[in-house]
């Protein structure tokens, strides 16, 4: 009875620590909607950690609007979308990624999680970047 007890209280305390919390999988409209400051990105074939000396923003609304901006000064605006990717694929180091399309014809995809208020951006390059966001509101 005692190997039983301790068994059932093992298990329940797994299931306690495995409980869901906001673990960056899932990301929508609503939770990326916000102004978003760059504190820093990692990555390349050095694999360095930059801080930024410039202010660097993006703003993503509920409508699938965004705009990114450096130093107050327009740098992109567009639509985006979040969706899924393939199980077997692992190029953005996330299986839910953003598409963004610039109003200038260009799209880029990057991984994406949130955690907190932190918002994580991959590129899917095997030497690739993640840059590292803030909320600011």
């Amino acid at each position: 009875m005692r190997l039983v007890f301790v068994f059932v209280t093992i298990f329940s305390c797994l299931i306690i620590s495995c409980s869901k919390t906001n673990s960056g999988l899932l990301v929508n409209k609503e939770e990326l909607s916000g102004t978003w400051l760059l504190q820093y990105y990692k990555g390349g074939i050095s694999y360095s950690v930059i801080v930024p000396t410039d202010s660097v923003v993006f703003t993503f609304d509920k409508s699938g609007r965004y705009t990114s901006t450096r130093n107050d000064t327009l740098q992109d605006i567009g639509n985006f979308e979040i969706t899924t990717v393939s199980p077997d694929d692992d190029y953005y180091g996330s299986k839910i990624v953003i598409n963004l399309f610039s109003d200038a014809q260009i799209t880029i995809t990057y991984g994406i999680s949130i955690i907190n208020d932190s918002l994580f951006l991959r590129d899917g390059y095997s030497d690739g970047y993640e840059y590292s966001y803030a909320r600011l509101q």
